[in-house]
């Protein structure tokens, strides 16, 4: 049998997946989850609270691109959690990836929308909160920047994201006050 770790976390636990599914390993212990779609999937990450993101694929009548050629796959970013796997995407997703969570289950990725003219355009964005935030909203609209791909989100809730401007691509850090870490629970 064919396999690939995909991820690690500090706990050990392995996100692995073979031509049989996809796991979670700790030490022997095994536990698989089923993603729904049509059976192409990509796992992403697991995070230290053991959540896994990635995206599965459905199959879509017709494509919004260009109407009557009939089918097509749409990806839909997921976050496994507590053994329930949760679509992040939402109506106004019309391709959706999630790339990495943090320990707090905010889900980091991208959605390509509809711009102006019509024509798809990556959106780096935050799940969080069973929503999806566009991370450009954070930034002033005449920066000149885009911001395409949010592609990981630490504890701080710092995000990695992948910029374009007239300059070409660049890595960009944001720390969106918005995206705060929650408060730690109260000790008695």
């Amino acid at each position: 049998t064919n396999a690939v770790a995909y991820s690690i976390n500090d706990a050990g636990q392995i996100l692995i997946a073979d031509e049989d599914g996809s796991y979670i390993y700790r030490g022997l212990d095994r536990t698989q989850f089923t993603l729904p779609g049509n059976g192409n999937w990509s796992l992403h990450t697991i995070n230290n609270s053991g959540q896994v993101v990635g995206h599965f694929e459905v199959d879509v009548p017709d494509n919004p691109i260009d109407p009557g050629s009939g089918t097509m796959s749409q990806r839909h970013a997921f976050l496994l959690s507590d053994g329930v796997v949760r679509d992040l995407s939402t109506t106004n997703c019309l391709d959706s990836i999630a790339s990495d969570s943090n320990s707090h289950g905010q889900v980091v990725g991208y959605c390509m929308t509809a711009a102006s003219g019509g024509l798809p355009e990556p959106h780096a964005v935050i799940f969080q909160d069973g929503g999806v935030l566009d991370l450009n909203q954070l930034i002033p609209r005449n920066s000149g920047w885009l911001l395409m791909y949010a592609s990981a989100i630490n504890d701080l809730a710092q995000i990695a994201c992948i910029a374009n401007n007239r300059n070409g691509v660049r890595a960009v850090l944001l720390t969106p006050p918005l995206c705060a870490v929650p408060p730690e629970p109260a000790t008695n």
